[in-house]
């Protein structure tokens, strides 16, 4: 699952989506940084940064990597120096080039592909060019006196007045929006949050609940497919969940028959299983299931299984009940 989150400047972007990264367990790619190394390569190479054929060339003769947040280009650590007035000002000039952005681009699907297809990644175009077909598009914005005073507290602004730094980010909104390749612009299906009276928390939460959101059907359409119908529970499972609490029917049972059921001949448990601490919907004793989209955590070869964190609190008692009523029926 790739989950993109675009927006312009000093909206939030980086620390929301290595919040949501660290949350989901994903890795995080700041695509920025993709474009900043880019244009190290080329300023370091001396070439002329509007030669666009030039810096193709030096951006391939690079070796360009992130690992774990750290820039690495040509074996060495650049991170600090990425955010420099020469790299900044190099980077808003390459940027510009279709072809770089289009080499560059490469670059963002190739390091997503090392990494097993799955990653939370943050640019300006990710939802719209280098992801259009991720399943989770998010774009942040706030309200332009919001984004000044935002920046004016980060290091590279921290000198700057913020009349100063307002200017600055309005002359960059114009010229991402307005280029040719790649503008900056909401995808079409993109759920559009504006930060600007939202704590970091609840930009998060918001954004973890649209992950949850496009994980759930992905998950009932894998677990239908592979569940047998031979371990379907009856709708006595579905009354005893219906009275505890009805919401639970549509938000926790997500289309497949099975909690808390051991089946006889396979020898395996399938369900949903309530913690002390959390919620689990998975399968028990090694039953193996693919899993392209990375929904599944692993415990050995025991257990896959998703934590349903959002439903922790209010499932608890009324999965109990259902877990009691399962053990009730079974017996019979």
């Amino acid at each position: 699952m790739v989950i993109a989150v675009d927006g312009p400047s000093a909206v939030g972007k980086s620390t929301v989506s290595r919040r949501v990264a660290d949350a989901v367990g994903l890795p995080h790619l700041d695509t920025g940084s993709t474009y900043r190394a880019a244009a190290m390569a080329a300023y370091e190479a001396g070439i002329d940064l509007d030669d666009a054929a030039a810096v193709v060339s030096a951006v391939d003769d690079a070796d360009i990597d992130i690992v774990e947040g750290v820039v690495i280009v040509n074996g060495v650590d650049v991170t600090g120096e990425l955010r420099s007035d020469e790299v900044t000002a190099a980077s808003s000039r390459v940027a510009t080039l279709p072809t770089v952005r289009a080499r560059v681009v490469t670059l963002q699907r190739e390091w997503v592909e090392r990494h097993g297809g799955s990653a939370v990644v943050e640019g300006r175009d990710i939802g719209t060019v280098v992801f259009p077909n991720a399943p989770v598009k998010i774009f942040l914005t706030a309200r332009p006196e919001i984004r000044a005073a935002r920046r004016s507290g980060d290091a590279e602004a921290a000198e700057k007045p913020t009349d100063q730094v307002a200017a600055e980010l309005a002359a960059r909104d114009q010229r991402d929006s307005s280029r040719e390749a790649s503008p900056l612009k909401p995808a079409d299906d993109a759920v559009i949050v504006d930060t600007s009276d939202l704590s970091l928390d609840e930009v998060t939460e918001r954004a973890l609940t649209l992950v949850d959101e496009a994980r759930a059907p992905k998950l009932a359409a894998l677990l239908d497919a592979h569940t047998p119908p031979t371990i379907a529970l009856t709708e006595i499972l579905r009354g005893v969940v219906r009275s505890a609490d009805p919401a639970l029917v549509e938000r926790v049972n997500l289309g497949w028959h099975g909690l808390g059921y051991h089946h006889p001949v396979a020898g395996y448990v399938c369900g949903i299983f309530p913690g002390a601490d959390e919620v689990r919907l998975g399968f028990e004793h090694g039953v193996e299931l693919p899993d392209p989209e990375g929904l599944f955590a692993d415990e050995g070869t025991q257990v896959r299984y998703v934590v349903l964190s959002e439903w922790t609190e209010s499932a608890r008692t009324a999965l109990g009940d259902l877990v009691d009523a399962a053990v009730e029926f079974s017996s019979r």
